[in-house]
C-alpha cells in the first residue's frame, strides 16, 4: 500500500472514493506509483549497491517524476545516494539508484524511503517506496587454493592445481609461460610477486584485478634455469588475505645434441669391387636440425658415393648410404674410415668404419640380419634370421656369437657354429616383465680364422600396456557403498592425472595423481549435480589411456 501526499502535507489515503471535479485542487488521482526492483541492499563497506526503480504510470500521466530521499529518517551517515537520472521524464520509466556506502559507515539495517515528486495539472504529487539498506564489514578475503601454469592462456598438461613446491627439468616447459592462481572465498583482485629466491631480484610484481588472476596481463615469463619464488594474495576490496607461496625449480636442459652410428661398422671387400655402410643420426635431448656429412681417411684407390650429403631428426631423411668403390690397384690392408657429421650452432660427431681391402678372388663371407632394430614390450620374446653367405667358395665353420652390456634379458643363438661357411641361425632375445625401458644394441660377431664381421641391432624396450577400469557409476550418498569413483588398476599407472568435464565440456574435477578418492565435489568442494559426466584418463607422459562417461547418482 502506497501513501500519497498533496503539496499541502496532507496525507491521503489513495483507497478512498472521494471525487472531485477536474478543477479541483483536491482531486485523488492514482497517476503514478515508485516500485523499487528489491526491498532489501546489501552494501558491504567501501562499496556501492544499486536499486532499479520502475516508474509506473497511468496512461494520461506524461510529466516527468523527480526522486530524492524523504528526509524521515533519510540516509544514514556516511552514505550517499545518487539517481541517474534524477528526473525521469514523461518519455521514460526508469532510473538506478546507486547507495554509496564509505569505509567510515557504520553496520546496521537502516530503513530507507525513496520519494517520487510530480506536477499533474497543476499540483504537486508525491509518492513513497521503502527499501532496507543493510551495511555489512568487508568480507575477509580467502587464499589461493593453487597455480596453473599456462601457455597461451591454455592450462599445461600435467602441471595444472599446483599447490606445494615443484621441481621441473627446463625441457618439459614452453619456452614462455604465465601463471593462474586458483581463488577461495571472496576476492577483488590478486596481488603476485615472482622472484629469485637467492638474489631476491622480482622478476614480476603485478596486482590483477579481474578474474581469471593471472601473473602476467599478456604475454609471460621466458623460462630460464634457478629457483624461484611464486607468491599470490587475494585481496577483498583493500583487505589482503594470506599469501600463497610456492617454490620452483628449473633444472637446466641437458645439452642438445646427436650422434652417428654405422652399420655394419666393419667391412671386408676385394679389390675391384664394391661394399656399403648406411650412417644413421640420432638426436640426443630432443635435437632438431641436419648435419652435413664429411669423410676422411680414405685409401688411395677407394672412393666412396654417399646418397646423401645431409642426414636430420627428421625421421624419412635420418640415414644416408655410402657406397666404397675398390680399385684393382688398391692396396690390401685395413683402414679406418671418419664420417664426421656438421650440425647447427658448431654441433659435430663421427663414427669410424673399419674397411679391409683383400686380394682378389679370396675366399670370403658375408654376413646379414634379417632386422636391423626390433621394438620388444616388456616380457615378450623375438626371433631375427641370420644369413652367413660364402663368397669365393668359402667353406670353413664361422662362429656366431652376441655381446650386449645388459643383463636384463636373455639372448642366444642357434646354432652359433655353421659347419660349412654358410647357411641360417636364428637370434632368439627374450625379454623379462621386469626388464628396464628404453634403447640399446646388441652386437652380433661372426668369425673364422682370421676373418670377421659384424652387424649391430637396436633394441627398444617398451612398458606393458596398463588397461585401467573406470567404473560406469558411483553414488556418493554416505550410505558405505560406492561413495566414490573407483578406477581398477590405477595405481599400476604412476603418475597418472585423471580430468573430468560437464556436459558443456567445462573441466569440474581433476587429480594428479588420482587416489580414487573422489566424491562427487567440484573443484571448489561443491556437490556436483546427479547426471553423467565425462573423463579422461592420462598416463605420465601426458598419453590418454581411457576416455568415457561416468553417471553421479544421489
Amino acid at each position: 500500500m502506497f501513501t500519497f501526499f498533496l503539496s499541502q502535507g496532507h496525507a491521503i489515503n489513495p483507497s478512498h472514493s472521494t471525487h472531485f471535479n477536474s478543477s479541483s485542487a483536491h482531486q485523488n488521482i492514482d497517476v503514478f506509483e515508485i516500485l523499487p526492483g528489491t526491498t532489501t541492499v546489501e552494501v558491504q563497506k567501501g562499496f556501492s549497491g544499486t536499486v532499479n526503480i520502475t516508474i509506473n504510470r497511468a496512461a494520461e500521466f506524461t510529466d516527468a517524476v523527480s526522486l530524492s530521499i524523504h528526509p524521515l529518517p533519510g540516509l544514514p551517515a556516511n552514505v550517499s545516494a545518487n539517481y541517474a537520472p534524477a528526473s525521469v521524464p514523461g518519455t521514460a520509466n526508469s532510473s538506478v539508484l546507486t547507495l554509496q556506502v564509505t569505509e567510515s559507515a557504520s553496520t546496521g539495517s537502516y530503513p530507507l524511503k525513496i520519494a517520487g515528486t510530480a506536477n499533474y495539472e497543476g499540483i504537486t504529487r508525491y509518492r513513497l517506496a521503502e527499501i532496507t539498506l543493510i551495511i555489512k564489514e568487508v568480507e575477509a578475503p580467502g587464499t589461493v587454493g593453487s597455480f596453473t601454469f599456462l601457455e597461451n592462456d591454455e592450462a599445461i598438461s600435467g602441471y595444472s592445481a599446483i599447490n606445494s613446491n615443484i621441481t621441473v627439468g627446463q625441457e618439459d616447459l614452453p619456452e614462455i609461460i604465465n601463471f593462474r592462481a586458483s581463488i577461495n572465498g571472496a576476492a577483488t583482485a590478486v596481488k603476485w610477486n615472482f622472484k629469485e629466491q637467492g638474489s631476491g631480484s622480482t622478476i614480476q610484481s603485478f596486482t590483477d584485478e579481474s578474474s581469471p588472476y593471472t601473473l602476467y596481463p599478456s604475454g609471460g615469463w621466458t623460462v630460464t634455469p634457478g629457483v624461484f619464488e611464486l607468491e599470490a594474495v587475494q585481496i577483498n576490496n583493500t583487505v589482503e588475505g594470506t599469501a600463497k607461496k610456492i617454490i620452483i625449480t628449473v633444472e637446466e636442459a641437458p645439452p642438445v645434441s646427436f650422434t652417428l652410428k654405422a652399420n655394419p661398422y666393419s667391412l671386408s671387400v676385394f679389390r675391384g669391387e664394391s661394399t656399403f655402410s648406411i650412417v644413421s643420426l640420432t638426436p640426443v635431448n630432443n635435437f632438431s636440425g641436419s648435419a652435413t656429412l664429411s669423410l676422411s681417411g680414405l685409401p688411395a684407390g677407394v672412393t666412396a658415393e654417399m646418397s646423401r650429403e645431409t642426414i636430420s631428426s627428421n625421421t624419412t631423411e635420418s640415414t644416408a648410404t655410402i657406397d666404397f668403390f675398390v680399385a684393382d690397384n688398391t692396396s690390401l690392408g685395413s683402414y679406418s674410415i671418419v664420417v664426421t657429421g656438421n650440425g647447427p650452432a658448431g654441433l659435430t660427431a663421427s663414427t669410424t668404419i673399419d674397411l679391409t681391402i683383400t686380394q682378389d678372388g679370396f675366399p670370403d663371407f658375408e654376413l646379414n640380419v634379417a632386422r636391423q632394430s626390433i621394438s620388444l614390450i616388456q616380457g615378450e620374446s623375438t626371433q631375427i634370421n641370420i644369413v652367413v653367405e660364402s663368397i669365393d667358395g668359402f667353406s670353413e665353420p664361422v662362429a656366431l656369437e652376441v655381446s650386449t652390456s645388459r643383463s636384463d634379458f636373455t639372448i642366444s643363438v642357434d646354432p652359433p657354429l655353421l659347419e660349412n661357411g654358410a647357411g641360417q641361425s636364428s637370434l632368439k632375445i627374450s625379454s623379462e616383465p621386469t626388464t628396464s625401458l628404453g634403447n640399446f644394441e646388441i652386437q652380433l660377431f661372426a668369425s673364422s680364422g682370421a676373418i670377421e664381421k659384424s652387424a649391430v641391432i637396436s633394441i627398444k624396450i617398451e612398458p606393458i600396456p596398463i588397461e585401467v577400469k573406470p567404473r560406469n557409476q558411483f553414488s556418493p550418498n554416505g550410505d558405505g557403498i560406492d561413495d566414490v569413483w573407483k578406477i581398477e588398476k590405477i595405481e599400476e599407472l604412476p603418475d597418472n592425472s585423471v580430468e573430468v568435464f560437464d556436459r558443456l565440456g567445462q573441466e569440474v574435477y581433476s587429480a594428479q595423481p588420482y587416489n580414487n578418492d573422489w566424491n562427487g565435489t567440484s573443484k571448489n568442494g561443491e556437490q556436483l549435480a546427479p547426471t553423467t559426466y565425462f573423463y579422461v584418463v592420462k598416463d605420465a607422459g601426458g598419453k590418454t589411456v581411457k576416455t568415457g562417461s561416468i553417471n553421479l547418482l544421489r
